[in-house]
């Protein structure tokens, strides 16, 4: 009716006359100056004699009307679609906003989305999974199409129709993963993302005899599906179909299992425990010659980059005028003092600065222990709470202090990190490699 300027046709828009079209006031009260909105014109410079009465002024009016979208192939949740111009009309006839639509992905009674992939479960009877055979399949535009069940099939196994082509393939490149500790907080959040990833096939987890959770289904235990595996004791029951095995136990746990595994079956191990004594260390290493094992302190990306940094600071400043302590916080539960990777990160620094970490390294001090010598590296430890995991390397000089650090929020950081290395140590040959060999 008023084209968006809020008068009345026939009538206009006057400009206010306070303000002179400004829509602020001016005064000046000696050396201060203040400004505020014009009370005439509420600040728009102009005002309207005669409101419209569709409007009563305003330039808008609310009303509802239906758009067709065009949903793009491939749109996730949390996706937004933008519709230029069909958002909010402007203020007084002006340009319109643009209107954005935010994507949530329904249920579906047949497909399950993961990422770009859709999952789709198929009954499979007992004697078409014994003696293989064919069975119809859905696909997403409402069609069939048959796969080849191979003999012997097992329950959560997968086949895989590339593409849009609905071509069956019956090869399975995922990795067929487990876990030693599974139980434990780690071994727990590297499961749950093993079960969410694509190339992953969790086929054992391995407790002690003492757990709650001994014959549990390993899907049960992080509360996704159940798996039809559950827990066992035995190291040789936990990894007879595996490729890779995570270890997430205690020092003791892995050097009793790392010499075993090559000759049960295992191509890789990718070691995630801390605090192993030189002897513990050395049965690791001799289990290197068989197999590939990945051994690290800490699989966050993030702790990576601060091992590097921290190694080039190191090089960088001058021992004699720059003091470095490591302080590292973790949760009430962990008994190795000082982390591992803190001792990581005083290894590194130690060598940029051509000394071992043994001959240079202070992990107490007394209270009247005298001065400093220059080249130490102390370490401190908070333990308490439920704090996952923070690090700081500080380099103190008289005049200034630089400080690198890592703070973890949550430790999917380091199930996703492990599951990273567990890729990589797959297809390695035999040899004990260290985080920054896969990082390059």
């Amino acid at each position: 009716r008023c084209n968006g300027n809020g008068a009345e046709p026939g009538t206009g828009v006057t400009t206010c006359g306070t303000c002179g079209g400004v829509g602020r006031l001016r005064r000046t009260q000696g050396f201060f100056a203040m400004e505020q909105t014009c009370p005439t014109c509420g600040g728009r410079g102009s005002y309207v004699e005669t409101p419209c009465r569709a409007c009563d002024g305003g330039g808008q009016v609310r009303k509802i009307r239906e758009l067709r979208v065009q949903v793009p192939a491939g749109v996730e949740n949390g996706m937004r679609i933008r519709l230029a111009g069909e958002g909010e009309s402007g203020n007084r006839g002006g340009p319109g906003g643009d209107l954005y639509i935010f994507v949530s992905v329904g249920h579906h009674d047949l497909f399950e989305r993961d990422g770009p992939n859709l999952h789709c479960r198929a009954p499979v009877s007992m004697v078409t999974a014994a003696l293989g055979g064919e069975i119809d399949a859905p696909t997403i535009d409402g069609g069939r199409v048959k796969i080849r069940i191979p003999e012997g099939a097992q329950t959560g196994e997968r086949m895989r129709l590339r593409n849009d082509n609905h071509e069956p393939s019956l090869t399975d490149s995922r990795i067929n993963l487990a876990i030693a500790g599974i139980s434990g907080r780690l071994g727990r959040a590297i499961a749950s993302e093993a079960l969410r990833a694509d190339d992953f096939r969790l086929v054992g987890g391995m407790v002690s005899s003492q757990s709650a959770h001994l014959h549990v289904d390993l899907g049960v235990l992080v509360d996704a599906r159940h798996l039809g595996v559950s827990t066992v004791t035995a190291l040789e029951d936990a990894v007879q179909n595996a490729q890779v095995l995570i270890d997430c136990t205690r020092p003791r746990v892995t050097a009793a299992i790392a010499p075993h595994l090559a000759a049960l079956g295992a191509r890789a191990l990718v070691s995630a425990v801390t605090g192993l004594d030189a002897e513990q260390q050395a049965m690791l290493e001799k289990a290197a010659e068989t197999l590939a094992v990945l051994q690290a302190s800490n699989f966050s990306p993030g702790m990576a980059l601060v091992e590097r940094l921290v190694a080039q600071a190191a090089r960088m400043l001058d021992a004699n005028q720059y003091d470095l302590e490591i302080i590292e916080t973790h949760h009430k539960r962990k008994t190795d003092f000082p982390s591992g990777a803190a001792i990581s990160l005083g290894k590194a620094a130690a060598a940029a600065r051509d000394a071992t970490l043994e001959d240079v390294a202070r992990f107490d001090r007394p209270r009247q222990g005298g001065h400093r010598p220059s080249g130490e590296i102390g370490f401190s430890a908070m333990r308490g709470g439920g704090v996952i995991g923070e690090h700081e390397a500080r380099f103190l000089s008289t005049l200034e202090e630089i400080t690198i650090g890592h703070r973890a929020f949550d430790r999917r950081v380091f199930a996703r990190g492990a599951l990273e290395a567990a890729r990589w140590i797959s297809s390695q040959k035999p040899g004990l490699y260290r985080l920054q060999d896969m990082l390059g």
